[in-house]
């Protein structure tokens, strides 16, 4: 019996693990969702446009939800993105002026954000991109700091084509609102979440049956 008890104990062990690891990923996913994932812009040197940014705090708690803009370059070698503070050639970081930074966002509340762009008259032809992160802090208890959300950072590509030729679309844009699918719950908590309560619960009934049978 001791043999079948270390042996239950260990996969059990592995199933909580396993669950709590993926339990964090969906955590990730699911605090706050944002979009779109890219703008992809055409417009000639002089232009204003104005794009939106859609976020949705996801959580049973009110964030703030942020949104900043990075510039990048691309690793040589690795051919990876490392997001720099200086301005490189192409980047367009300095072009664009956001209404918001952070609004605070009560559950399952949709924020706008809206980004404008206003190409210099003296730009030079070409392709320029950032990076728009989108992400989530806790309030805020009192006399303390925000806590950054375990969320991280979602990314949104924006790639602009300066060109010389007649660009018919480079007008502010009507502001729609976007409809976020809301996630599933179960007793108030995600999915993943309810999952591990039960995981936890058939553990230890397991492990109590197990050791009364001793």
């Amino acid at each position: 019996m001791k043999t079948k008890w270390k042996v239950t104990s260990s996969v059990a062990t592995f199933l909580l693990t396993t669950l709590l690891f993926l339990g964090s990923f969906a955590g990730i996913a699911n605090a706050v969702s944002a979009g779109p994932n890219e703008f992809e812009i055409t417009a000639n040197p002089g232009d204003e446009i104005v794009k939106t940014m859609y976020l949705t705090n996801n959580e049973a708690l009110p964030l703030y939800l942020t949104v900043a803009i990075q510039d990048f370059i691309i690793d040589p070698v690795s051919g990876n993105k490392q997001y720099v503070d200086v301005a490189p050639q192409q980047g367009c970081k300095d072009w664009v002026t956001l209404d918001y930074s952070e609004q605070l966002a009560d559950p399952d509340e949709p924020k706008n954000f809206n980004l404008t762009i206003k190409i210099p008259k003296d730009a030079v032809l070409g392709k320029y991109s950032a990076t728009i992160f989108s992400s989530s802090k806790t309030m805020p208890k009192e006399g303390s700091a925000p806590l950054i959300g375990v969320v991280g950072r979602i990314a949104s590509d924006l790639n602009i084509t300066v060109t010389d030729a007649e660009v018919v679309n480079a007008q502010p844009e009507v502001i729609q609102p976007q409809v976020q699918e809301k996630p599933i719950t179960v007793w108030g908590m995600s999915l993943w979440q309810a999952l591990i309560i039960i995981a936890l619960i058939a553990i230890i009934s397991v492990g109590t049956y197990l050791k009364a049978k001793k």
